[in-house]
């Protein structure tokens, strides 16, 4: 915290905010540790079993096994608040992108069908002749009228069960774990959040990716996992396209990630720059760059590096 004070009154102030001495301040007992959300000793729920010289760990609604040698991929339990935080916010975020495009398709089909009862009642010949005056206020009639009637078709909607469903659509999010290491953040952004449709799990360090595959299957996971992990520590095989897929999805983003997990060792900040194609363009409004080397950006972008975020922050 900055505190900036200057005088004889911020020198009143500082006492009065900070109390009576310490001598003079009567003892209090310590207080009980605040819960987390780690176990320090989880059982295993896939009964995979755990391996010498690693510990598992149990936060949220996933369970890790970490090696015990911290010069390795490890645990920080320092961060669990903030990984929390994480979850939370980004289910805030969900359900606020699934309410956004509910308004806005709603607001388009309202608008529709408005206009056309507009003409049906008022009259094409009439709608012409109206003066300048008369069409503005005519029109900001129209739009408060379409903003209460879209307020009004809100007040039914399951916006966290349309939020849930979105995760088998391709309107669920798209997450990139930029700097995954073991994996834990993904695999609690997949068991813990609603509407995510698929998450991108990078690491540089094949060890790493490795060690978040078997965290997904000792999760229980691995039927989400899309695409096969290649043996040389490369990026996963993409799935097949869906021949069944509709001509309309294709054209209007044809590079759609496949749904679940995709676990890679690559470069970030050269994912990000390749994840650059705006939602929803048409095939035929691509120019080549974007048709050849561009994918669609993602929802949400995950970075927790140990040092500064800067390198990152132009991708």
């Amino acid at each position: 915290m900055h505190l900036r004070l200057g005088g004889a009154t911020a020198r009143l102030r500082l006492r009065l905010a900070l109390g009576p001495p310490r001598a003079e301040r009567p003892p209090r007992s310590r207080p009980a540790p605040a819960a987390m959300s780690s176990s320090p000793r989880p059982a295993d729920p896939a009964g995979v079993g755990v391996p010498e010289g690693h510990q598992l760990v149990t936060e949220g609604q996933v369970t890790m096994v970490y090696p015990r040698d911290e010069n390795s991929v490890f645990y920080n339990p320092v961060q669990v608040q903030n990984r929390d935080l994480s979850v939370l916010m980004i289910g805030v975020h969900a359900r606020m992108r699934a309410e956004r495009r509910w308004s806005r398709a709603k607001r388009k089909e309202l608008r529709r069908a408005m206009l056309q009862a507009q003409r049906d009642e008022v009259g094409e010949d009439e709608l012409k002749n109206e003066g300048k005056e008369q069409r503005k206020a005519r029109a900001a009639r129209f739009e408060r009228d379409l903003t209460d009637a879209v307020n009004e078709a809100r007040e039914g909607v399951d916006f966290d069960g349309m939020t849930a469903e979105s995760a088998g659509t391709d309107d669920g999010m798209t997450i990139f774990e930029a700097l995954a290491a073991s994996g834990l953040r993904s695999l609690r952004y997949w068991k813990e959040v609603p509407g995510v449709r698929a998450i991108v799990v990078n690491d540089l360090d094949p060890v790493a990716v490795e060690m978040c595959r078997e965290n997904v299957v000792r999760n229980g996971l691995e039927g989400a996992l899309a695409g096969q992990q290649r043996q040389d520590g490369g990026p996963p095989v993409p799935e097949a396209e869906d021949n069944d897929a509709s001509d309309v999805m294709k054209r209007r983003n044809p590079k759609q990630r496949p749904p679940g997990l995709h676990l890679q060792v690559g470069d970030a900040t050269h994912e990000m720059y390749v994840s650059r194609l705006p939602p929803n363009v048409p095939l035929d409004q691509m120019n080549a760059t974007q048709r050849d080397h561009q994918r669609p950006q993602f929802d949400v972008v995950d970075i927790d590096p140990y040092g500064s975020a800067a390198p990152f922050m132009d991708a």
